[in-house]
């Protein structure tokens, strides 16, 4: 549910999910991250969102990613980051040389290694 969230707040028109071996990918064709997007998905409780504009406005919903992968990865744009549950949780941990395509008509994926 938080990712159609996601899609929904980045205006979204569709997402594509694949469970692959031991990874989901869900990719949207919303707005692609903005240094904003990335500073409020590592904020706990607090959202740059308003209850009227978005769905996903209170800070916590990805944060539950966690029950399902260690480590999950997010490429949009030009940010490519994932976070660890090992580590702080909610630092993202830049990744230099990102190893994802990205579908032709697809701009955000998130992709959760080792999902349970």
């Amino acid at each position: 549910m938080e990712f159609i969230q996601n899609a929904d707040d980045a205006e979204s028109k569709c997402i594509k999910i694949e469970i692959i071996e031991d990874y989901i990918k869900i990719f949207n064709d919303g707005k692609s991250f903005s240094k904003e997007d990335v500073e409020s998905i590592c904020k706990v409780g607090r959202s740059s969102k308003t209850p009227k504009d978005y769905i996903g406005y209170l800070g916590v919903g990805f944060k539950a990613i966690f029950l399902i992968s260690d480590c999950p990865e997010i490429h949009s744009g030009s940010y490519h980051f994932k976070f660890d549950k090992n580590a702080w949780q909610i630092i993202p941990i830049w990744i230099d040389n990102p190893n994802v395509e990205l579908p032709k008509d697809k701009t955000t994926a998130f992709i959760m290694p080792n999902y349970m």
